[in-house]
């Protein structure tokens, strides 16, 4: 008699990020006494999450925890990746001109 109550799961996970950035400061002067600094970014981001394994049921044997000791197996699988790009864009005037 097979006791159908045991489950038994293995698996491994797997999380990757790459993430790039590009950056650009720099600064200018419309006048005299007027000018500017700026920035001016880009960025890339990419999330990858990836599992599998193996699930288990229908325990024959107590305490005897693999797979060859269970009736049945299933795969454990999920795959999930996102993707997210963003750009930045940062501008600051500058002045050298009192108001009175």
């Amino acid at each position: 008699m097979i006791n159908q109550n045991g489950i038994y799961e293995t698996w491994n996970n797997r999380k990757s990020i790459f993430d790039h950035n590009f950056t650009l400061t720099g600064s200018f002067k419309l006048s005299e006494d007027i000018g500017a600094d700026f920035n001016v970014g880009y960025t890339t981001r990419s999330d990858t999450y990836d599992r599998n394994g193996t699930r288990s049921t229908g325990q024959q044997v107590y305490n005897v925890l693999r797979h060859f000791n269970f009736e049945q197996q299933d795969e454990i699988q999920y795959y999930e990746k996102k993707t997210s790009k963003g750009f930045m864009v940062r501008l600051l005037s500058t002045t050298n001109v009192m108001l009175t």
